[in-house]
């Protein structure tokens, strides 16, 4: 017996499968509660609303730049008294 032979999606479908992809990924990391998380370690309400809307970097050199400004004011933190 064959078995069916899937379609090819259509232009529509290719645009929601990335997006259902990303969603799931984001599901699996348990990435709202990360964001709800890091949101407890915010000073001022804007800060919360932020931390719990936070977005991925689209790409590689946008999480670079992150990662590089965190080591940078993680610096400047040690470096400011009380």
């Amino acid at each position: 017996m064959n078995l069916p032979v899937e379609s090819r999606p259509t232009a529509a479908e290719t645009v929601v499968v990335p997006n259902r992809a990303l969603r799931e990924t984001l599901e699996l990391l348990e990435w709202p509660l990360l964001c709800e998380h890091l949101s407890t370690f915010a000073a001022t309400a804007m800060g919360r609303k932020a931390a719990r809307n936070l977005q991925l970097p689209d790409n590689l050199n946008s999480s670079r730049t992150a990662l590089s400004e965190t080591v940078e004011l993680l610096t400047l933190d040690e470096l400011q008294e009380g």
